[in-house]
């Protein structure tokens, strides 16, 4: 079974979140699906939130970005990807993330799919994908 990752960032850190994903080698186009809150009923809603869904995540990319999250950022150039490590800071404080199954958990929650797994999260902080 692969184990899936959601991550969700206000949408005023996409830039940097994606330059953040470049550095750790994921590509520099991750944060890529526009979430708003789900009251919101106008008909152009406001992107208050991107989310990444990585369907196949990798033990050691997991374990990066749990480290980052105890404070532990990995030893890259930030600057050279255009980044400080205070941005980078920022970014991992802010940022919503979501394994599943999570092997910390003592009752891992297992999703039907990665899919699955998305809607959940952004149902938790009531966002909805914002259908533009």
């Amino acid at each position: 079974m692969s184990t899936s990752l959601v991550i969700l960032i206000p949408a005023s850190l996409a830039d940097a979140a994606n330059a953040l994903g470049n550095a750790l080698n994921l590509g520099s186009h991750n944060f890529t699906v526009p979430l708003t809150a789900a009251d919101n009923d106008l008909e152009q809603p406001e992107v208050t939130h991107y989310g990444l869904l990585h369907q196949a995540a990798q033990p050691d990319f997991l374990a990066t970005i749990k480290a980052a999250q105890e404070g532990t950022l990995p030893n890259i150039d930030w600057q050279e990807n255009g980044l400080t490590s205070e941005a980078v800071a920022e970014i991992i404080q802010t940022m919503t993330y979501s394994i599943s199954p999570d092997p910390d958990a003592d009752e891992p929650v297992i999703h039907a799919s990665p899919l699955a797994h998305f809607k959940h999260v952004i149902n938790e902080l009531d966002l909805r994908i914002n259908e533009r």
